[in-house]
């Protein structure tokens, strides 16, 4: 799923590891036949190579973070998009801390679909990343140090909201993306609703266009990767 339709870009780290599967594949699987023992195994280990090769800190781009929107949108409930994120990261992006990354906004879109406001989806940040204890009945599988490190300190929408611009950062780095993405998502009041010709609540589309316009905006004026933090943020706002 592209913001503009079309793919422009897939990054460094997901270009390296495709190349490598593609050539793991060509060498050690395309010859047997797929539903063979020797298939099956030849799999594994090419997967099982990949996944040590790009398993390292240093492979701890925003690559499968980019791509993980969708998973939010077929999945019937938050499990199974926490298990299609993490699934759909493995790939190209194996370390923990990308899996849990992609498992957290994945669960956010999908909390954000059914229902929940934004004062509930920070609440639901922070039982993710809290220790358990009597007073949460959150399960969860994030279980990186550093990414519940940056996260924890933010204990509900105000923590967010009056987090200063200066100290969020613009990287090609996973947890910096999904900060990032977060406050920017955060710090910007629902869109403006207007009654439609029923008596329903609507949207007036130029206000909506505008707000979208001032969220991204503050992305975007940080330095470095700003325009993948802009895209994530673009289509957190168009997921409302």
């Amino acid at each position: 799923m592209s913001s503009t339709g079309t793919c422009f870009d897939i990054g460094v780290a997901t270009c390296n590891s495709l190349a490598q599967w593609r050539t793991a594949l060509c060498a050690e699987y395309d010859l047997l036949r797929p539903d063979s023992k020797a298939a099956i195994d030849a799999f594994e280990s090419i997967e099982a190579k990949i996944q040590q090769a790009f398993s390292q800190e240093r492979h701890c781009g925003n690559g499968s973070l980019m791509r993980v929107l969708p998973t939010a949108l077929v999945a019937r409930n938050r499990e199974t998009a926490a298990d299609l994120a993490r699934a759909t990261s493995q790939p190209t992006h194996p370390h923990p801390r990308c899996q849990d990354a992609c498992d957290i906004y994945a669960c956010l879109v999908h909390a954000a679909l059914t229902g929940s406001t934004k004062e509930e989806l920070a609440c639901q940040i922070h039982s993710i990343t809290s220790a358990p204890d009597s007073t949460t009945t959150a399960t969860t599988k994030i279980t990186d140090s550093t990414l519940l490190r940056r996260l924890q300190p933010y204990h509900s929408l105000s923590n967010w909201t009056s987090k200063p611009s200066h100290q969020i950062l613009s990287t090609g780095y996973v947890v910096d993306t999904l900060e990032a993405s977060l406050w920017a998502f955060f710090l910007h009041r629902q869109f403006p609703r207007r009654r439609d010709p029923r008596g329903q609540p609507g949207r007036r589309r130029g206000d909506r266009r505008r707000h979208l316009r001032r969220a991204r905006g503050r992305v975007l004026r940080h330095r470095a990767d700003t325009g993948r933090v802009g895209r994530r943020h673009k289509e957190d706002g168009l997921g409302q």
